[in-house]
C-alpha cells in the first residue's frame, strides 16, 4: 500500500490533511505505484523562497518543488521512498483565484506536477520531455479526479 506523510507549516494556509493524503495516494496509484512512499509538505511563502534559493539558486517564491530520493534516470521506484513534494499554499491560492478554479483543484495540480517529477519526468529537458510530462500530468489528473469523485 502506498504511504503518504503530510506535514504542514504552522504559517501556511491550511489544507485538509485527510483529503491531501487520499489525493496523494491516488496520484501514486495513477502513476503505477502500489507500495511507494511520498512526503508532502505544505509551507508558507517565506519557507518556499528559502528552499528555492537553497536548492535551485532562485531567490523567489515558487508554487511547488520536488526532491527525489533517487539519482539517475533508470531507477526502479516501486517499493521505495520517492521523495518530497513541497507546495506553497499561499501561491496555490493566488493561482487558483487567477485561473478561476477551486483552491483544492490547484493543490491537486501542484501535487501531480511534483509527483510526476519524482516519477522521472522533467519539463526542463526540452520540448519533447515537456510534452511527455504534460501528457502524463493530464492522464494522472483525469484518473485521480475520477477516483476522488468516487470516494466522495
Amino acid at each position: 500500500m502506498n504511504r503518504v506523510e503530510i506535514s504542514c507549516d504552522k504559517n501556511a494556509l491550511p489544507v485538509d490533511r485527510a483529503w491531501l493524503r487520499r489525493a496523494a495516494r491516488q496520484v501514486l496509484r495513477a502513476l503505477g505505484y502500489s507500495d511507494a512512499e511520498l512526503s508532502v509538505y505544505i509551507c508558507d511563502e517565506e519557507k518556499m523562497r528559502a528552499l528555492n534559493l537553497e536548492w535551485r539558486g532562485k531567490d523567489r517564491v515558487t508554487d511547488v518543488l520536488s526532491f527525489s530520493q533517487h539519482e539517475g534516470e533508470a531507477v526502479d521506484l516501486q517499493d521505495s521512498c520517492l521523495g518530497d513534494v513541497v507546495i506553497c499554499s499561499a501561491r496555490a491560492q493566488e493561482q487558483a483565484k487567477s485561473a478561476g478554479v477551486y483552491f483544492y483543484d490547484e493543490i491537486l495540480t501542484l501535487l501531480i506536477h511534483g509527483a510526476v517529477h519524482l516519477a522521472g519526468f522533467d519539463h526542463e529537458k526540452g520540448r519533447t520531455e515537456a510534452k511527455r510530462m504534460r501528457e502524463m500530468e493530464s492522464k494522472v489528473k483525469q484518473e485521480v479526479e475520477a477516483l476522488l469523485a468516487g470516494q466522495a
